[in-house]
């Protein structure tokens, strides 16, 4: 783009296209009527970037769940994440054990997330019904990404639509000290107090967005629907991925994880066993499947329609982590037989120092 007199008005009009856009057919028009302006039907690098805009146009994502993370923030989070422990001139054996360290200190910070979340509560920012019902559900960080959403509503107002069920939300902010303006469009339904809003938030990083929730508030909405708690951001639900053994450099081997790995071996022996004997595999499927339904856990209770926060039962495996162990100095102990000697103490160690005075002749 260097070789364009209007390089810097291109990269603005690209800008305002790539982060503006709400829709797809929005993008694409204004991507043609920006090249239209320019004359830019023949630079072989915007075409390589049209061609590939389902890979990083947000428009185009947002619309699937990738936890709020685009493919950017993917390689900027795997930099970040080495960065203490890696550099240009780290060799291979080096990096091999800085590898095992940065997911050492991973499953730390991890584990001490899931502690604070356990015992730690962020009080309210308004006395909204569903503030109080997704304090009681979600982990602190979650809790204070809806919190943001729930307080960023101030800068929002509703139109609502002929069709009682599609309401016009506009948004006003000053960024950089301009006037920016957004619409989105929310689909509410009332009877069932779910919906969706053009910018795909909840789709995107499966928190609801301030639009959606300045609809629902208008009909003094009290609980959430259950489909907008996701099960991964709750504070109170087992993750299975914390069965799996982590060992690295013999940190931490919890009961419940020794327990996981016996069944996991269990398992594949019998598959091992089994697998080439298709009256056998039948059988033991049938047998799994009953064992799965009575085993079913009991689905998660949400502490603000229960009315009582109960408190959440510390996880078996913070209580059996092993930690590494450190090697000290023994303690030292008296020694037998009699004490040192005083260093004015004669050789003999017997009699104290004698000093013959001579006699002056």
């Amino acid at each position: 783009m260097g070789g364009f007199a209007d390089k810097d008005q291109i990269m603005f009009n690209i800008h305002d296209l790539v982060y503006d856009s709400q829709h797809n057919t929005e993008f694409e028009t204004g991507w043609e009527a920006m090249l239209q302006r320019f004359s830019l039907h023949h630079d072989e690098w915007l075409v390589v970037m049209y061609n590939e805009r389902h890979r990083w146009v947000p428009c185009y994502l947002k619309p699937y769940f990738w936890a709020g993370m685009s493919t950017t923030q993917r390689s900027e989070s795997i930099n970040a994440f080495f960065d203490e422990y890696v550099h240009s001139k780290t060799s291979l054996k080096q990096f091999v054990d800085q590898y095992g360290r940065a997911l050492r200190k991973k499953v730390e910070n991890e584990f001490q997330a899931d502690g604070l979340s356990l015992t730690k509560m962020i009080p309210c920012v308004t006395s909204f019904a569903i503030e109080k019902q997704v304090q009681g559900v979600y982990t602190i960080a979650k809790f204070k990404e809806f919190q943001t959403q729930l307080v960023d509503q101030l800068y929002c107002y509703v139109i609502p639509m002929m069709d009682g069920k599609t309401y016009e939300v506009k948004e006003n902010r000053v960024i950089n000290g301009f006037d920016k303006s957004w619409t989105f469009m929310v689909e509410y339904d009332i009877s069932t107090s779910k919906g969706m809003c053009s910018c795909h938030l909840f789709e995107f990083r499966g928190i609801l967005c301030r639009h959606f929730l300045m609809v629902a508030l208008r009909y003094q909405v009290k609980v959430l629907p259950d489909s907008y708690i996701l099960p991964r951001w709750r504070r109170d639900i087992k993750r299975a991925y914390t069965r799996v053994k982590i060992n690295y450099d013999g940190w931490i081997t919890t009961v419940e994880q020794e327990r996981f790995d016996k069944l996991c071996t269990t398992f594949e022996t019998l598959a091992n066993t089994i697998a080439d004997d298709p009256e056998k595999c039948k059988n033991v499927m049938v047998w799994l499947e009953r064992q799965l339904e009575q085993h079913k856990p009991a689905p998660p209770c949400h502490s603000s329609i229960c009315g009582v926060l109960t408190p959440l039962p510390v996880p078996e495996s913070s209580v059996h982590a092993e930690v590494p162990q450190q090697i000290y100095n023994p303690k030292s102990a008296k020694r037998k037989g009699a004490p040192k000697k005083k260093s004015f103490e004669g050789a003999s160690g017997k009699g104290k120092i004698q000093v013959k005075a001579k006699c002056a002749q």
